[in-house]
Parts: structure tokens; C-alpha cells; sequence
């Protein structure tokens, strides 16, 4: 209950703050895109885990939880927005699919416009988010992962009753963009670090949608290092279109999987987000270490110095 209450503290302060300001506020994440979905989806799931879990604690506040439930309305009123969706980015893909979930937690006629408004953004994202060579268009691999984490949730959670076809398109292409992930992971398990990507290992959360697919199994390969799975087919792969060529010499075994040679090249630019200056980039690593690196994502601090630089052609 402390920890509840230690909650409800937080959310009443930033509620009675900011709930009626609006974008002209002098600090950018009060009302900012991807900030703004992220807070409604965090505020429905603190309320039903007080209904779920505690009923006592939510009786004596129920006051508190039904000012919370106006600020949902009103975080939807701010989502459904033409003027406020950041079209075309994973903002605006995070922006819809909170929506959608604001659209199943109300009833009435606004929940069911949100719906619609939802449904035909994330269509419309689904189109755009990725080439047809199944690789995501914002120049980093990161981003690709994320995105499509993103499509695999939104699969999950909803049924074709709400989605209606939906399904059917991601399915389309799902199979290449997980197949771009099984190339793009470097020997030593992490993500090359081109745009705005950390050089991090990634998780396995595909195994639920994928692991009776043949597409499976190469992936599997890469993310536990050769130890389970199945050796990918090829060592090289190319997708013009996306601007990605990646080198391989070999796919060892567990023993010394990290000592193989793995050269990734991004060249051109399919769209602003998550952009760096390095239109010309190559990545090499070889035998256990690093050869030549990108600087990768270092901050998304607007005003430092040293992020200005590595974002630029000099970085580079």
C-alpha cells in the first residue's frame, strides 16, 4: 500500500501540473509524441493492476482513480489527433497502438472512432515501416528490432475481431524481417552500432510467433552463438533496395563463433528518423574485436557537443 500510495503521489502531481497544459509548455516531454503514449499505457495498466490486485486500496481511493480514468480520456482526445500523430515514425506506431488500447478500455462512440482512427495509422505504419525486402526504413538496426517487436505485440494481444486483416499483411513479410536480424547480429551477439543503435545483445522474444517456422531456426543460430539452431543458409546477404550488404566468411560453430569476419555496409538514407551522417558506412569486425565502428547512438541529448559531432560527417 506505501508503494501505491507513493504512486498515486506521483501521478496526482504530474496530473494536477500538467494535464491541461498543452504543446507550447516549455519542456518538451509533458506533451511530447512518443512520451504522451507511453504515460496513457502506463496509467491503465497502474489502474488495473490496483482493481486486479487491490480492490481495498482502490475502494478508499476511488476518487483518485476516476481522475486518473479523465486523464485517459483526455491522453486519447491528445493521440487521435491528426495534428499531434508523428505519421510515418515509430513514435507515431507507439502513438496508435496506445490508442488501440485506449479504444478496448472505454466503451461509446469515442472509443470506437479511436479504434478506427488506430486501426487504419497502424495499417498505414505496417506499409511504410519496412521495405519490401522486409528491412525497417529509419537507418538503424536497433530501430528495425523495435519496430518490429512492436507489430509482433500488437498481433498478440488483439484478436482478428479487432485487427481484421491485419495479421495477414504482417505476415507478408515478417519472415525477411526476421531473417535481416539473423545477418545483421555481429559474432560477438551485439547489434552493429549504425544510426541510433547500441552496440547490445538482443532478446529472444520470437520463439512464441516463429519457432515452428523454418526462418526460425538460422536466427536461433546467431542470438545463442551457434549453440542452438540451425546454420543460416548463406553467408552473405544483400538488400539493395534497403541500402544493407552484409559479409560473412563463415558460421562457426559454438566453440569459436565469435571469431569469424562480419562486415556490414548502410548506404543512402530511406527516411529521417534515427539518421546519422553516415550514408557511406562500413562496420568490421573480425576474430574477436573490432576493426571499424560507427559511433553509434552515444546520446539524445539535442544540445551536446560531443552527440552533435558524432552524429556528423566528422564523427564519421
Amino acid at each position: 500500500n506505501a508503494v501505491l500510495d507513493f504512486a498515486r503521489d506521483a501521478i496526482q502531481s504530474w496530473l494536477d501540473n500538467y494535464l491541461h497544459t498543452d504543446t507550447s509548455y516549455p519542456f518538451e516531454f509533458i506533451w511530447h509524441d512518443h512520451a504522451t503514449a507511453l504515460r496513457a499505457e502506463q496509467l491503465v495498466l497502474f489502474t488495473y493492476y490496483c482493481q486486479e490486485h487491490a480492490p481495498n486500496w482502490s475502494h478508499e481511493h476511488a476518487e483518485f482513480l476516476r481522475y486518473v480514468e479523465c486523464a485517459l480520456v483526455i491522453h486519447g482526445e491528445w493521440l487521435a489527433k491528426d495534428s499531434f500523430y508523428s505519421e510515418h515514425t515509430n513514435h507515431g506506431l507507439e502513438q496508435s497502438r496506445v490508442l488501440l488500447l485506449l479504444s478496448t478500455v472505454f466503451d461509446g462512440e469515442q472509443a470506437t472512432e479511436w479504434q478506427k482512427i488506430a486501426l487504419r495509422r497502424i495499417r498505414d505504419e505496417l506499409e511504410f515501416s519496412f521495405t519490401c525486402e522486409g528491412v525497417h526504413v529509419e537507418n538503424s538496426p536497433a530501430y528495425h528490432i523495435f519496430v518490429f517487436k512492436v507489430f509482433l505485440g500488437i498481433i498478440k494481444d488483439y484478436p482478428a475481431s479487432v485487427l481484421g486483416n491485419l495479421a495477414e499483411q504482417f505476415e507478408q513479410f515478417s519472415a525477411k524481417a526476421l531473417s535481416f536480424i539473423t545477418y545483421i547480429l555481429r559474432p560477438d551477439g551485439t547489434l552493429p552500432p549504425i544510426g541510433d543503435t547500441e552496440q547490445l545483445s538482443t532478446s529472444n522474444s520470437y520463439a512464441e510467433s516463429f519457432s515452428d517456422r523454418e526462418v526460425y531456426q538460422p536466427l536461433l543460430y546467431a542470438l545463442t552463438s551457434g549453440k542452438k539452431g540451425h546454420k543460416p543458409p548463406m553467408l552473405n546477404k544483400i538488400y539493395p533496395k534497403s541500402g544493407y550488404a552484409v559479409f560473412r566468411d563463415s558460421w562457426p560453430k559454438a566453440n569459436s563463433y565469435q571469431q569469424a569476419f562480419h562486415i556490414v555496409m548502410k548506404l543512402g538514407c530511406l527516411s529521417r528518423y534515427h539518421h546519422q551522417q553516415d550514408e557511406g558506412h562500413v562496420s568490421v569486425y573480425g576474430w574477436g574485436e573490432d576493426w571499424l565502428i560507427d559511433s553509434g547512438l552515444y546520446n539524445y541529448v539535442n544540445s551536446d557537443p560531443v552527440r552533435k559531432y558524432m552524429r556528423g560527417r566528422a564523427g564519421h
